[in-house]
């Protein structure tokens, strides 16, 4: 399966062709102007509206559930942080070593000892 909500009405019908959707129903979608992000939003009733028979209506509403499939199993793109965009993989990719971060966390803090105590001042 493949992303289609890049494709014009044009690539969008010739992709319905090659999931073995009938050409004359292909002709339906490019007639109303249905690109890859419409498509994306067709409901089974707005299916139904252009197509027939139930079959085909069925056949397109599983590419469609397909294509939804598909999108939610890709990699996600950066996350933005404001100003910052960090990639998951950015600090693994670009060899900066973590160590430095843990060594950082495990580093002892300042507190008193035993035999200090905090003093409140009056």
């Amino acid at each position: 399966m493949e992303d289609v909500t890049e494709k014009t009405v044009e690539e969008l019908a010739e992709w319905l062709k090659d999931n073995n959707i009938p050409l004359n129903i292909c002709t339906v979608f490019k007639d109303n102007e249905i690109d890859g992000t419409s498509f994306t939003d067709l409901t089974e009733k707005d299916v139904r509206e252009i197509v027939r028979p139930l079959g085909i209506v069925k056949r397109i509403m599983r590419l469609i559930k397909e294509v939804e499939q598909y999108a939610m199993e890709m990699p996600q793109s950066p996350v933005s942080l404001g100003p910052l965009c960090v990639s998951p993989l950015s600090r693994a990719e670009s060899g900066d070593d973590l160590s430095s971060v843990s060594d950082r966390l495990r580093s002892p803090t300042s507190f008193p000892s035993d035999d200090e105590s905090y003093e409140k001042s009056s």
